[in-house]
Parts: C-alpha cells; structure tokens; sequence
C-alpha cells in the first residue's frame, strides 16, 4: 500500500497548525536551540503530514495517563482516514481505565511475561534489554540534540519514544533547521537509522503479538496500522527526500 500523501496533506494539515504545538503534551525529549540551515530538498509539507503522524501514534503507545488519553481522543478524528487505508478500519476509543488495562496486559505485565515488548533492543540480533545497539540509539539521540525527559521512566529504545524521536527529526526537517549546528544530513542520517535499524525490525513481531494477544480493537489496529506504515517507509522517504535509501551505509558513509 503506498501512501497518499495528497490527500493526507489536505486532512491533516487542514486541521493542525504548521508550527509544532505538541508541547502541551510534556514530551519524552527536549531539543537543544535549533540553528537554522540553508535550503534543501526535503519536501516540507510531507515532512510535517508524516511528523504528526508518528508523534501521534507515539501518543497510542504511551500509558494512557488521563492527559495523554484526552490528546488520543481530541485528534483521533483527524487521523480516520490513515487508519483506515493503512489499519483497516477507524479505531474506537475505549473507556480510560479499559484501556490502561489493555495496555499494561500488552506492554507490562500479563501474568508473569509481557505479550508484546515494546524495546526494540529485545527484537536486535543480541534479543536484550540495554545491548550494544541500545547504547548506540542513546549515542544517535544525544548528537541529534535530544534528551529524556527527566519525568519518563521508559528506556530510549521504547517504541513511543523511538516514534516521537523520529517525529522531532522530521520537524527540524520540515521547518530547516537542525539541532547544534548539525547539518540536514546528519538529521536524514539520524532519522534513516532509526527507522530502519530500530523500528523496522521490530514490526512484524510486535505487531502480530498486540493482534493476537489484545482483547480490544483499538491497540490491534494501531499495530496494524504501524506495521503498514513502515512497509512503506521506502516510498515515504523517497517522497520525503527525494531520494530512495538502499543501505544504511550510505548514510553513515
């Protein structure tokens, strides 16, 4: 499925802010004073569709705390569409405490195991918690200019945060700017890794164990939802930037 970013431009941009207003919601990382570059050749309005998109599913796969359920639920309409063409259908909203129950039996504890690890180290070649690749996820976000809220206790390499750190990147991009004096490449470079070492091969995992072990829709077509996305990150990317990424190398070359 690729991405109609046409029309998801006019839905979602028609109804969010171009400036990046999701500082009501305290977020996981706090970037450092942008520098602003010159130009370059980042679509800036697919860039921002494609923001909001992965900070707001970042908000699904938080613990529904009652303010971050409130922001779930005030923007869930303007998202219908995407879920329906990359999920299947349009997620219905649970009560809260049904879904903070859904979610700790998910991404917690569910009788002694957690069903669906949400830490993409546990889906690395090495399959542990804080392993090589997990130090070099913290070592990637410290140069991009971000840092931990002090306030989360979840792991860099959760996948909320990994998705809310992808969305900031895409932000720099699409306002052109890039934090520390950091060039536009590094940025892309950051956000290729992360994307494809760390979210990507987590999903098929992830996703298929949220669909067989959730009771609720909700979570089960947000997965879905995820999964589809990324499946179509190369088409994404190469509407993003113009280019299409055939090896990581290229970027860390």
């Amino acid at each position: 499925m690729e991405m109609n970013f046409e029309s998801l431009k006019k839905e979602i941009l028609s109804q969010l802010p171009i400036k990046n207003t999701d500082s009501s919601i305290p977020g996981f990382y706090a970037m450092d004073d942008a520098t602003a570059l010159g130009k370059n050749r980042v679509d800036a309005a697919s860039a921002l569709v494609f923001k909001n998109i992965l900070f707001y599913l970042g908000l699904i796969f938080r613990y529904p705390t009652e303010q971050i359920y409130s922001e779930i639920e005030t923007r869930l309409d303007t998202f219908t569409d995407f879920f329906v063409d990359y999920g299947g259908a349009a997620p219905q909203l649970p009560p809260i405490e049904e879904l903070q129950s859904e979610y700790i039996r998910l991404f917690v504890n569910n009788q002694g195991f957690v069903p669906a690890m949400p830490y993409a180290s546990c889906y690395q070649s090495e399959g542990l918690l804080m392993s090589d690749q997990f130090y070099r996820l913290r070592q990637i976000m410290v140069k991009s200019g971000f840092m931990v809220n002090e306030t989360v206790k979840e792991l860099e390499d959760h996948i909320a945060i990994l998705l809310e750190f992808c969305a900031g990147l895409l932000n720099q991009l699409a306002s052109g700017q890039a934090s520390s004096g950091k060039s536009s490449g590094a940025c892309v470079a950051a956000l290729m890794e992360v994307s494809y070492l760390y979210i990507e091969p987590m999903m098929d995992a992830f996703c298929d164990r949220i669909h067989a072990y959730a009771y609720d829709d909700f979570y089960k077509i947000a997965g879905k939802t995820l999964k589809s996305l990324m499946q179509d990150a190369d088409t994404i990317y190469d509407q993003l930037l113009g280019f299409r990424i055939h090896s990581i190398n290229e970027l860390q070359g």
